[in-house]
């Protein structure tokens, strides 16, 4: 059911920029931290991954116990299993505050044609700005299946 409420746009208004949007500098840290999550857990799973495929066969420990490092080479599973949480982590950071933005889209616009009537040659979709700004763009369904056939 579609509300009257909502903002009806024309494929010929698009892109159509929204100024300052709130969710975008909400999005742009949460992808920072992702990325950051992921490259620090793609380095733990790879150095605890070459330790257990290569790692030495035997460790000397001293009496005063292990250091570090050799606690590494001890115990290289829970390490790659580390880097592993890390990388999940990295990745279920942004998909909520990108359904947001979807949601906000959703609920205040709407692409139509000329007549008023919901389009049907394409479909309005968002991208971040940097700035902090949305923008809404026109993207045809000929240009989708375009893109669907390329991958």
């Amino acid at each position: 059911m579609e509300s009257s409420s909502k903002r009806r746009l024309t494929a010929d208004e698009l892109p159509h920029r929204i100024e300052n949007f709130p969710l975008a500098q909400k999005l742009e840290s949460r992808q920072n931290i992702s990325n950051i999550l992921t490259v620090l857990g793609i380095a733990i799973a790879v150095i605890g991954g070459l330790i257990l495929i290569g790692g030495p066969s035997s460790i000397r420990v001293g009496w005063n116990g292990p250091t570090l490092w050799e606690m590494i080479l001890l115990n290289p599973g829970p390490i790659f299993s580390i880097g592993v949480m890390l990388l999940v982590a990295g990745s279920q950071i942004t998909p909520s505050v990108i359904q947001e933005v979807q949601t906000y889209v959703d609920e205040h616009f709407v692409l139509v044609n000329e007549p008023g009537v919901p389009a049907e040659e394409g479909v309005m979709t968002w991208q971040i700005v940097p700035g902090g700004h949305l923008d809404l763009v026109f993207v045809s369904l000929a240009e989708l299946s375009e893109a669907e056939q390329q991958s």
